[in-house]
């Protein structure tokens, strides 16, 4: 997949476009009958820490030629992100991820990739927005999650307690105060009083929950969510 052109040309383009994480896509060229890159835009909001094309930069791209693999940038230590793998499965193409600080390159091959915090059912207290949040924590970080609310029902909020604020107290976990949300952070949501509904950042704009009566996902951080966050949480340092 990789050769001494593709990774110097790959090279030259990340580090052209630092802080900003670079990407696009791998090319056989239809004239020149090789392997080249073709440049994307990065259209994320938090440039330095995501990178997400347009859907137009693929079509162009399949243009000049077959679309062999995707490629991007690390400014920071890091390995390939679910928003990754999601992606090299449903365009079935490798990833090839440029480490900046580590000088090197990784690949991702789409695999049948499923990931084990989608599509669950939903069931108040056993299967829901916070046991995604308990599980993901103690599987993916080596973290446990105090259960702050262990008997909750479908009526849990109408107690009229600010349980966030009481779970701070005792918790491993700080408020963030601005919108900067980094990966594993934790978003609140509030529908209604003290209504809170719990999403983790995956980075790239996206978030994983478990919306009530629906099957856990991940969804795009868009606007109707947006709206609704009272809290996010980042892990204590």
């Amino acid at each position: 997949m990789l050769n001494d052109y593709l990774e110097r040309e790959i090279k030259i383009h990340a580090l052209h476009d630092m802080p900003n994480e670079a990407g696009g896509y791998i090319i056989f060229h239809d004239y020149y009958k090789k392997l080249d890159i073709h440049k994307a835009e990065n259209i994320a909001e938090d440039k330095q820490k995501n990178c997400l094309f347009k859907p137009a930069d693929y079509v162009n791209a399949s243009l000049w030629g077959e679309i062999r693999a995707i490629y991007h940038s690390h400014c920071t230590e890091g390995s390939f992100s679910e928003i990754d793998k999601k992606a090299a499965e449903k365009l079935n193409l490798p990833i090839i991820l440029y480490s900046i600080p580590n000088k090197e390159f990784k690949i991702y091959y789409p695999k049948n990739y499923k990931n084990k915090y989608e599509n669950l059912e939903f069931e108040i207290g056993k299967q829901d927005c916070f046991t995604l949040f308990q599980n993901y924590y103690k599987n993916e970080l080596g973290i446990i999650v105090k259960n702050y609310l262990p008997d909750r029902d479908s009526n849990w909020y109408k107690k009229g307690v600010d349980y966030i604020q009481e779970y701070i107290n005792d918790s491993p976990f700080n408020l963030i105060i601005d919108n900067n949300y980094e990966e594993n952070d934790i978003i609140i949501l509030e529908y209604g009083k003290h209504r809170f509904h719990f999403c983790i950042y995956l980075g790239q704009n996206q978030i994983l929950h478990h919306p009530a009566g629906r099957k856990s996902c991940i969804e795009v951080l868009s606007d109707k969510y947006i709206k609704k966050i009272k809290y996010a949480l980042r892990l204590k340092t």
